[in-house]
């Protein structure tokens, strides 16, 4: 498990290294209008290596989750096959069937989503970085708006919660 989050780290530093690189080869550019060969070489190492290490930790984050999954889902079979026909049939047939489906096929899902927001956080950290490296203003302004935009997420996202909420007590109308 410290393969993937080593890949995923790695892969984010490779993606920002490649922007520092397409930042520097567009400078390269407009000062001399020529091409820069040396830079185009790195840039395409960089792209590589990124795609060599997302695609690892996805693979690798996804058999783990769908290990897991499985295992979850063999233990509750289990667990309901050993139950008492009564207590089962007393049941809601959709929770069940929920239990058993979707909430792992919603856990194998994110494990691609966790990934990638977590190559996405070590981009954004050394995207940061790079900016206050070039501009300590623009990395003002860029700190106050992603200030701001966060607080508008986080505001808005109790809505979407009561929406899911919503949205899964139809389950019980869909199954019965």
């Amino acid at each position: 498990k410290w393969l993937i989050i080593v890949a995923s780290i790695i892969a984010g530093i490779v993606h920002t290294v490649s922007i520092g690189i397409v930042n520097e080869a567009a400078q390269h550019f407009i000062n001399h209008s020529l091409f820069n060969a040396p830079l185009f070489k790195w840039f395409v190492g960089t792209m590589m290596l990124f795609i060599v290490t997302q695609t690892y930790s996805l693979r690798k984050a996804v058999h783990v989750i769908e290990s897991g999954v499985n295992n979850t889902r063999l233990r509750i079979a289990e667990k309901i096959r050993h139950v008492e026909c009564s207590f089962v049939e007393g049941r809601n047939k959709g929770e069940i069937y929920m239990s058993l489906t979707r909430d792992g096929n919603l856990i194998s899902t994110s494990a691609m989503v966790l990934v990638m927001a977590a190559q996405g956080v070590v981009v954004a950290f050394f995207s940061f970085v790079y900016i206050a490296w070039l501009s300590w203003v623009a990395f003002c302004v860029l700190g106050v708006l992603t200030a701001i935009l966060v607080s508008f997420y986080y505001g808005r996202s109790r809505l979407i919660r009561e929406n899911i909420q919503a949205a899964d007590k139809q389950d019980v109308y869909f199954f019965e």
